[in-house]
């Protein structure tokens, strides 16, 4: 440990050093902090509201600010050509990833140590009081957590300005969402405080070991990655969930489900659309990379028309009371696609193996999928209990549940996908073993 500790402080110190010998990026983080909080004083009418804005603006700033310091954390290594020496080094490359982090936190720190009397200036606000300051600590952690870790696999591309953003900025928005909430009840808003500190501190523990399983791989491969990503997202969808998005007026708490039901449903027929599609595609030309897509996606998908089956009897029992009700028309169809995908599964296994059982598979998994939208337009169809699609669509959520809604689906979405990769490595695993038996 001591000496993991010493190659980190190293690392940072070399970084501090550098930095405040070229005096490079220190200055321009400030100029662009007083040129951001002017163009919002002259861009939003602060007179009226200032202590409303200031969260907004504020984090605004953090997070492009930000951006510019963490695409700089691999900058001179890369100008001079020293990364590939530094990790042929024997020190760990979670240390020397810590000690990047550590340096390119203490820079935007520094920022924030400008902007935050700035704000209190521009917009007339009492900003010195010590939970904005927890605060602004605990989502400087997380997003440099994240920010070196996408800045070191950006470094090694051609489109390294373009993709550290794309890939940074949808997964700080739970750290700007709860640093947002606690910075405005700082300021004497309404809310919980202790809440949102806790979820950023949740944000920061989950993004820091996530970044240094990252960094402990020397090739690390797409599904791994998409892994990490998507525990981050499904751990923020979570957080948003619990403590964010508001209770329904009319159903209460018990309404939270809607995120985990309707994402599900929604990755259910992705995973049908992958079965059908790879049926089509094997009935034309017989690809075995079409066929085993077919099957991860049947048993994938059959695992998510499961939860959605168990998530909406859940649901209906405090809101119907009932756990099922038959006459239903939505309800009667989901189990109907579960049956029909579980009975896509049987074929496949008491077929002849080979291309009798891959044949049969497709030609269940197409006319199998005509019931995914009879469940989708059940609700218009039949009489059903289900609400219809104009009331149920996404669009008519209000803000905060549309962004949990959203955040939700995106990583049921991704989890569907990699369960599907990985699936599809176990069909290629088998299908090699049955050659090598064959043999």
């Amino acid at each position: 440990m001591s000496a993991f500790l010493r190659v980190a402080t190293a690392v940072a110190r070399k970084d501090l050093r550098t930095e405040l010998r070229s005096r490079e990026m220190l200055p321009a983080l400030g100029q662009f902090v007083v040129l951001a909080l002017l163009i919002a004083n002259f861009g939003f009418d602060v007179g009226s509201g200032g202590t409303r804005i200031a969260p907004g603006v504020l984090w605004l700033t953090i997070t492009f600010a930000g951006l510019v310091a963490f695409g700089r954390t691999f900058a001179s290594e890369r100008d001079q050509a020293s990364l590939e020496p530094l990790l042929l080094t024997p020190a760990s490359r979670s240390a020397i990833f810590l000690g990047k982090a550590f340096a390119a936190a203490a820079l935007l720190a520094a920022c924030e140590v400008v902007l935050v009397p700035a704000l209190g200036i521009f917009f007339d606000i009492p900003v010195l009081s010590l939970p904005l300051v927890g605060a602004l600590l605990l989502a400087t952690v997380g997003m440099a957590g994240l920010g070196c870790l996408f800045a070191a696999l950006a470094a090694q591309t051609r489109a390294r300005d373009l993709l550290l953003p794309v890939l940074a900025l949808p997964l700080w928005i739970p750290l700007v969402i709860a640093g947002g909430r606690a910075v405005q009840v700082s300021l004497g808003g309404g809310g919980e405080l202790n809440g949102a500190l806790a979820l950023l501190l949740d944000f920061d523990i989950l993004f820091v070991v996530v970044a240094s399983l990252g960094t402990a791989h020397p090739h690390p491969d797409l599904l791994r990655i998409a892994v990490v990503g998507d525990g981050v997202l499904l751990v923020a969808a979570a957080g948003l969930a619990i403590f964010y998005a508001p209770p329904d007026a009319v159903q209460g708490v018990v309404q939270k489900i809607f995120y985990l039901h309707v994402p599900a449903a929604i990755a259910a027929y992705l995973c049908f659309a992958t079965v059908l599609v790879g049926g089509l595609v094997y009935l034309w030309n017989e690809s075995p990379t079409a066929d085993r897509l077919a099957r991860a996606g049947a048993e994938v998908g059959l695992v998510f028309t499961t939860v959605v089956l168990v998530m909406g009897s859940i649901w209906a029992k405090p809101i119907w009371g009932s756990y099922w009700v038959w006459w239903d028309a939505r309800v009667v169809s989901t189990l109907v696609l579960w049956l029909i995908y579980a009975g896509y599964l049987l074929v496949r296994r008491i077929a002849a193996p080979g291309r009798q059982a891959a044949r049969f598979g497709a030609v269940v998994g197409i006319v199998g999928f005509i019931d995914v939208p009879i469940v989708h337009f059940s609700v218009t169809w039949w009489r059903t209990i289900h609400p219809p699609l104009e009331t149920a669509a996404p669009s008519s959520l209000p803000p905060e549940m549309l962004l949990t809604f959203a955040v939700s689906a995106l990583a049921v979405l991704l989890f569907a996908v990699v369960l599907m990769g990985y699936r599809y490595r176990i069909e290629v695993l088998r299908d090699r073993l049955a050659e090598a038996l064959d043999r």
